[in-house]
C-alpha cells in the first residue's frame, strides 16, 4: 500500500507552553484504566540493530587510504573496509576530488568523525547535510512522551469538493502489557458517509500496540473493506533481529527484513508526534508498509495559525513524502498542520489529487485530564 492510498483510505494516519487558541470541541475526561508503571521497565535501545550511518568524504591532494583511516577511524584496520564499501581497484591510489563513502556502526566513530571534519573546509565535506540526518535520526530519538495518553479520542470529517465523503477516528483506549512490555492500544478507524456509502462502502480498522517505553511497534492488525475490495493482514515485529511476520489469510507466513527502529503505517504517526519541531528541518522515519520498507521523510515548512470545527489553533505546516530508493514517490503534495505544543495534535490534512483535494479536518477530541490544555487568552 502506497502512502497516498494509505491517506485517502484512513484519511489521516500520519498526521500526528502548550497553548491552544479557542477550543471549542476539544473535552478534557478521566482516565479510568489502572496506569502502569514505566520507571521499571528497561530500555531496550542498545538491543535493537548496532548503529549504522555513512557520510561521503571527497579525497584531498596527498590523502591516503591508510591516513583516512587513522584519522577518522583512529586504525589503519578500516583500510580494506573502504575499499569494499567504494569499490576501488587500486587501494594504494585515490583520486583527488573524488568522493568516499565511509561507514560508521557507533555513535562514538561519528564523534570522533565529527571532530575531525570540523576542522576541514567546508567543500570538503559532500555530506554535512546527511551526517545532520543521521544525528537527527539516531541520536535524538525520544526517552519521554508528553504528546499523548490513555483515553485521547480524535474525529475527523473527511471531505471532497467540499461534500461529506466520511469520518475518520484516532483513538488511545488503554496501555495493556505485551509479551511483557508496557504498550499503547493504538486504532484507527475510516467510514464513508451517506451518499457514499450507498455506492462505495469504506469499513477501515487500523490496531498497533506500540511499545511505551521505546516507541516501536510490536503488532500491527489491518483490516480493509473500500468497495469490493477487502484486505486483511497482521504483522508481528521482531525488533531485535530486524524482522517482520506478515499473516494473510489463505497465504503463508512471509519472513521480512526490516530497518532498526521501524514503525507501522499507523505508529509512524504517534512516535512523530513525540518528536521536537524546528521550522526547515526534516525527519526521516523508517516505516513497514506490509510487505515494503521505505523512509517516511517529514519536512518541516512553517508556523501558521488554522481555524477548524474543533477551534482556532496555532500550528506547523509539515509535509510528509514517502522515499523509495532516494526517490521521492508521492506525486501529488501533503500539507498537514498540527498544533504547534507538547501534544502536536493532527488539525488538518490536504492532500492533493488530480482534480481538487480531499480534505480532513478535526471536528472533535476528547484529551486525557492529565493532558489539560492551557486557552490562550
Amino acid at each position: 500500500m502506497t502512502f497516498k492510498i494509505f491517506i485517502s483510505s484512513i484519511a489521516l494516519i500520519f498526521l500526528s507552553g502548550c497553548d491552544f487558541l479557542f477550543v471549542q470541541k476539544v473535552h478534557l475526561i478521566p482516565t479510568n484504566s489502572k496506569p502502569i508503571s514505566l520507571n521499571q521497565v528497561p530500555s531496550l535501545t542498545s538491543k535493537i540493530q548496532p548503529f549504522q550511518a555513512a557520510i561521503f568524504y571527497q579525497v584531498k591532494s596527498g590523502d591516503t587510504l591508510w591516513a583516512i583511516s587513522k584519522k577518522i577511524y583512529g586504525s589503519n584496520r578500516k583500510i580494506h573496509d573502504l575499499v569494499v564499501w567504494n569499490h576501488l581497484k587500486n587501494p594504494n591510489w585515490i583520486l583527488a576530488g573524488s568522493i568516499l563513502q565511509l561507514k560508521f556502526n557507533s555513535l562514538i566513530q561519528v564523534a570522533k568523525a565529527k571532530v575531525y571534519f570540523a576542522s576541514l573546509p567546508s567543500k570538503a565535506l559532500k555530506s554535512v547535510e546527511l551526517l545532520k540526518k543521521v544525528d537527527q535520526k539516531w541520536v535524538n530519538r525520544p526517552i519521554k512522551n508528553n504528546a499523548f495518553s490513555v483515553g485521547e479520542y480524535l474525529k475527523f470529517e473527511i471531505r471532497y469538493f467540499n461534500i461529506i465523503g466520511g469520518y475518520a477516528t484516532l483513538k488511545i483506549p488503554r496501555m495493556i502489557e505485551y509479551h511483557h512490555r508496557p504498550c499503547y492500544e493504538l486504532e484507527a478507524t475510516a467510514k464513508a458517509a451517506f451518499p457514499f456509502s450507498e455506492f462505495y462502502g469504506v469499513h477501515d480498522y487500523m490496531k498497533s500496540w506500540f511499545d511505551a517505553v521505546n516507541f516501536i511497534p510490536w503488532k500491527f492488525e489491518k483490516h480493509t473493506h473500500e468497495g469490493h475490495f477487502k484486505q486483511d493482514y497482521t504483522i508481528q515485529f521482531h525488533q531485535l533481529s530486524h524482522q517482520a511476520i506478515l499473516i494473510q489469510p489463505h497465504h503463508p507466513n512471509q519472513i521480512i527484513s526490516t530497518m532498526p527502529f521501524i514503525q507501522d503505517i499507523l505508529s509512524s504517526f504517534y512516535y512523530f508526534r513525540l518528536l521536537k519541531m524546528h521550522i526547515g528541518e526534516t525527519i526521516d522515519i523508517p516505516t513497514d508498509a506490509k510487505n515494503k520498507c521505505y523512509e517516511l521523510v517529514v519536512r518541516i515548512v512553517k508556523k501558521s495559525i488554522i481555524q477548524v470545527k474543533a477551534g482556532k489553533f496555532h500550528c506547523f505546516l509539515v509535509q510528509p513524502r514517502v522515499k523509495y530508493d532516494n526517490v521521492f514517490r508521492n506525486k501529488g503534495t501533503i500539507d498537514l498542520w498540527i498544533t504547534d505544543n507538547a501534544y502536536h495534535i493532527p488539525v488538518l490534512i490536504q492532500s492533493h489529487i488530480a482534480i481538487g483535494s480531499i480534505d480532513v479536518e478535526l471536528i472533535a477530541a476528547r484529551l486525557p485530564s492529565q493532558c489539560s490544555p492551557r486557552r490562550r487568552r
